[in-house]
């Protein structure tokens, strides 16, 4: 629902404040996806984080829905589309949106306007669930073709 009749809702400054908040912690997430060094095996890079390895993997010998999202970034960082999406395509997705979201997140903070929406609620519902539906599909994907 756009706002082209100029109705949308101003936003407050604890909304404001927290969009802000939201983009700088995407930005950081690519930031700490650039010192990472993506795992050969396409999963595992964010041990590297000191983060215990994929107990669902360790349990069952098969990927979670997010197995290699961090070795996804790592790689989208540094413009390997190809190995991204190897290694959790719905992570190359979501590293791509968190690119295009940062500007925008920044640019509704400062304006104070959810442009081009009407509100925040309804795109920002829609998105959430469209990335955990993604995240979902693909790890199905994996799952069935026998993946990672």
């Amino acid at each position: 629902m756009t706002a082209l009749d100029g109705t949308s809702e101003r936003l407050g400054k604890a909304t404001r404040v927290l969009l802000a908040l939201f983009a700088l912690g995407l930005a950081l997430v690519l930031m700490i996806a650039t010192r990472l060094n993506p795992d050969p095996k396409g999963f595992g890079t964010h041990t590297q984080l000191g983060l215990w390895p994929c107990a669902f993997r360790a349990t069952t010998g098969r990927p979670c829905p997010s197995c290699g999202m961090t070795t996804s970034f790592a790689w989208f960082v540094r413009a390997n589309l190809a190995q991204s999406l190897r290694a959790n395509p719905s992570g190359t997705v979501i590293a791509a949106t968190s690119l295009v979201m940062i500007p925008w997140l920044l640019f509704v903070a400062a304006t104070a306007r959810p442009w081009p929406f009407r509100n925040l609620e309804q795109p920002l519902v829609y998105l959430s669930v469209a990335m955990v539906a993604l995240t979902l599909i693909s790890w199905t994907v994996t799952m069935t073709l026998g993946g990672h």
